[in-house]
């Protein structure tokens, strides 16, 4: 009965350690296949890490609030480990807000390219109006205030530059909190149809003062059409001031 039980006994422990050793080796041989693989091909989020940091740096002219978005790379997609740099080039001139479309490749001895589309997006502290501005107003500095605005889909068509707002005539009413563009705003008219004015004729150092009256609305520099009182001639002449036009003779 006890050889019995020690035969038993050797029995169960070979089958155990066969079985142990059976496990190890597939654990072993399946953790290296898998460090294989992760070492033999890229992995898609580094590549999109990467190509986000790129976008974050080069898109800095932009503006100081700079966010990217870069979609998936398709998951079938299996690139080979590249042993060089990866290069990424925007497919346009340059990096805009809104959507972008890289260009990433490998130059290695397994050369490899994709293209990653991506949309930035762009905030800037502009210029917007402080209050409800009407028609015909000019602006003054009290009227503007700063806001911190997403860009992305304006084309450039705000006006950024504060000496680009001040004295300009609202041309459509402007409601608390617009931003200022070349579509609500346009030159301040200095003189007015009908005004009575001072037309300054000079020609080779002499200077010729008399009165007259704008047929057209102007502002400064620009071209209108005057009549000399006394004379009735009509000419054109460059608006200077408030009262003043200049004519060439």
């Amino acid at each position: 009965m006890h050889i019995e039980i020690l035969t038993f006994i050797k029995l169960f422990v070979t089958i155990f350690m066969k079985k142990l050793l059976i496990f190890l080796y597939l654990f072993l041989v399946h953790s290296i296949t898998g460090l294989a693989s992760t070492q033999k091909y890229e992995d898609h989020q580094a590549i999109k890490k990467q190509v986000t940091s790129h976008i974050i740096q080069q898109a800095s002219f932009l503006g100081n609030d700079v966010t990217a978005r870069v979609n998936n790379i398709d998951q079938r997609l299996r690139l080979k480990k590249c042993t060089a740099p990866l290069q990424i080039r925007t497919t346009g001139n340059e990096l805009k807000p809104g959507r972008n479309t890289l260009n990433v490749s490998c130059l290695s001895d397994t050369p490899w390219r994709i293209f990653l589309t991506s949309h930035i997006e762009v905030f800037k502290d502009i210029y917007v109006a402080k209050k409800l501005l009407r028609k015909g107003a000019v602006v003054t500095s009290s009227d503007l205030t700063l806001k911190k605005t997403n860009i992305t889909s304006l084309h450039k068509r705000y006006l950024s530059n504060k000496t680009g707002i001040i004295n300009q005539s609202v041309k459509r009413t402007i409601a608390k909190g617009d931003l200022f563009t070349t579509n609500n705003l346009t030159d301040q008219l200095l003189i007015k149809k009908g005004d009575l004015i001072n037309i300054i004729a000079s020609n080779r150092g002499f200077v010729i003062n008399m009165k007259g009256t704008a047929l057209a609305s102007g502002s400064e520099g620009q071209r209108i059409t005057v009549k000399n009182s006394r004379t009735k001639r009509i000419v054109q002449g460059t608006v200077t001031d408030k009262a003043t036009v200049r004519v060439q003779i």
